[in-house]
């Protein structure tokens, strides 16, 4: 057959293999212990804005086109839209024979400004077409850049924890002994949590406490990322929030709220600013003093030299500044 009818061919049966039903996520999250009514939309709006990015990727669109019609997204749900569409890069790259090798690129040409979704969205991918087989994870994430290459295991363990409401604790897709993955993947199980008890941070947080105690802040972290990331449009519930971790837990916490906070404003920093109004300006000001050392963090971290576990670095020089300094919302 001439190449051009054998890649349409292809292309149709890599699209009916890998693209889903967008009523997917939503029955998976039926029963969701979530706070209540317009908390479980919100999870059902990300899940379903995630999917629409990702099938029309897995479908034949090209990074191109995908960024062309993120306009059709309304403007707070896009960096959920290019986390999925991220993770149709798995699919496009069986249908296009690229390789894995081109995800970087492609995510580039994507949307830099979602740098960190688009690692954990390829993630999400990697632990659904190779699971069980922690060794091939490990060899595509080891090509990867240093310093984002391990939010992989993050999407892994994020879609652990969403695909069995926080049942599932035991990390899965991770080579025996690989400490720094286990970390991240335990960060991405806590942002699950999140999405699973929807703005209760409370019931959350008592999940996390579940998972083997080394991995407890990680589990903590991940929540905070989820809660600044996801609920930015209703920041004047972040006090509570926060107050409802424990104390012991609240630097890891504070630090995964500089992630998501960094995270967004990196996305979309007119809306990031708006979004924050809400709250007191000396509130602002400490938001915007920890992204800021988000950046000195990773900074010095580059300076250095070293990218030896880069990430889990970055994410532990932050927890001491949080412990060192006032907290974000000092108890009342």
């Amino acid at each position: 057959m001439p190449r051009t009818r054998i890649a349409r061919l292809r292309a149709r049966a890599v699209a009916r293999l890998t693209t889903r039903d967008p009523q997917f996520l939503r029955r998976v999250t039926t029963d969701f212990p979530f706070a209540d009514e317009a908390a479980a939309q919100r999870t059902v709006d990300i899940a379903t804005t995630f999917l629409v990015g990702y099938n029309l990727i897995a479908g034949g669109a090209d990074a191109p086109a995908a960024r062309d019609r993120a306009t059709e997204v309304p403007r707070f749900f896009r960096p959920f839209y290019f986390e999925g569409a991220a993770m149709g890069f798995g699919p496009f790259a069986l249908r296009t024979g690229g390789g894995l090798g081109g995800f970087e690129d492609f995510a580039r040409a994507l949307s830099p400004a979602t740098v960190y979704q688009n690692y954990v969205g390829f993630g999400w991918w990697l632990g659904t077409f190779y699971r069980g087989r922690a060794g091939r994870v490990a060899r595509v994430v080891a090509e990867l850049d240093p310093r984002y290459g391990l939010l992989c295991y993050e999407g892994i363990g994020f879609r652990q924890g969403f695909m069995s409401g926080g049942r599932r604790t035991r990390p899965t897709d991770i080579r025996r002994g690989d400490v720094p993955a286990t970390h991240v993947w335990y960060q991405g199980y806590g942002r699950s949590l999140w999405f699973v008890h929807m703005g209760d941070t409370a019931a959350a947080a008592r999940s996390a406490l579940r998972v083997p105690e080394p991995y407890v802040g990680d589990c903590i972290s991940g929540l905070g990322t989820g809660v600044a990331f996801s609920w930015l449009d209703r920041a004047a519930d972040y006090a509570r929030f926060y107050q409802a971790v424990p104390e012991r837990f609240r630097a890891e916490f504070d630090q995964g709220l500089s992630f998501g906070w960094e995270a967004r404003q990196l996305a979309d920093r007119e809306l990031f600013d708006a979004s924050l109004r809400c709250l007191p300006a000396p509130v602002v000001a400490d938001v915007d003093e920890r992204v800021g050392d988000v950046h000195e963090v990773r900074d010095a971290l580059v300076a250095a030299g070293d990218h030896t576990d880069f990430y889990n670095a970055w994410r532990r020089g932050v927890v001491r500044r949080r412990r060192s300094g006032k907290p974000l919302f000092p108890a009342r």
